[in-house]
């Protein structure tokens, strides 16, 4: 499952920095320790993934009031591995994304004190296999969490 996961990494060839983490371990950015800052704001900037048009309308709407910037990047783990470094207060995709897209970068979040959520399911029951699809959210708090799953509904229909 998700939570056994014992080492992530992610390159982000764009910018050219290294994302990893080891489960008990912590999360680094070029090797320098990373931990997710909590904007006291809320969720201020959000990354979207996997959205079609026809579902990104009921999220975007479900989230205006609460969030104040959208950034679409167009990696599920670098946007993932953005909210673990404090460069995104939140991301949702809107689409079952492979559980490969995210294994390595849902670490990296949770070792960096974020939270994630694959499908409203707890991390154990997220597998691995290479089958497995899940919509995921990830946030710096539990209360951004709870408000992108709500716009990841709205999305789905």
């Amino acid at each position: 499952s998700m939570a056994e996961v014992e080492f992530g990494y992610v390159y982000d060839f764009g910018a050219g920095e290294e994302f990893f983490a080891r489960r008990g371990g912590g999360a680094f950015l070029d090797g320098e320790p990373l931990t997710t800052r909590r904007s006291e704001r809320g969720l201020v900037v959000v990354g979207l993934e996997s959205a079609k048009p026809e579902l990104a309308l009921p999220a975007l709407e479900a989230l205006a009031g609460d969030v104040y910037r959208i950034r679409v990047i167009g990696s599920i783990a670098i946007t993932l591995s953005y909210v673990a470094a404090g460069r995104l207060d939140g991301m949702l995709s809107l689409r079952a994304c492979r559980s490969v897209d995210a294994a390595a970068a849902q670490l990296i979040v949770r070792e960096a004190g974020a939270e994630v959520a694959f499908g409203g399911d707890r991390l154990a029951a997220a597998g691995l296999g290479l089958e497995e699809r899940y919509p995921v959210i990830a946030a710096a708090s539990g209360e951004g969490l709870g408000t992108l799953r709500e716009a990841q509904r709205a999305g789905a229909g």
